[in-house]
């Protein structure tokens, strides 16, 4: 069964030559337990007075997406059951 979630990856930030505008793209994906969609992010930010980034345009591109029919097939694990109980994996 698919969980909720949000990725972004190959985030890519031009900053102008004036230093005060940018434009940004990536790439995002979401889970939900009936299904997942893609696409990606495209937008254009500004250099406020106050030292704040902020979009001026932001597009939210849905590419590709499905649903299915699921079936759970098991519990989530409680901690006490995790092999890490509940740690990150590295540096054990």
């Amino acid at each position: 069964m698919i969980a909720g979630g949000h990725n972004a990856t190959n985030v890519a930030i031009s900053v102008g030559d004036d230093a005060t505008t940018a434009s940004l793209t990536a790439y995002f994906t979401t889970t939900r337990p009936v299904g997942i969609q893609g696409g990606r992010y495209e937008g254009t930010l500004r250099l406020d007075p106050d030292g704040a980034w902020r979009f001026d345009t932001l597009a939210i591109i849905s590419a590709w997406g499905w649903t299915a029919d699921v079936q759970k097939v098991s519990d989530p694990v409680s901690v006490d059951q995790s092999k890490f109980a509940g740690k990150p994996a590295t540096g054990l």
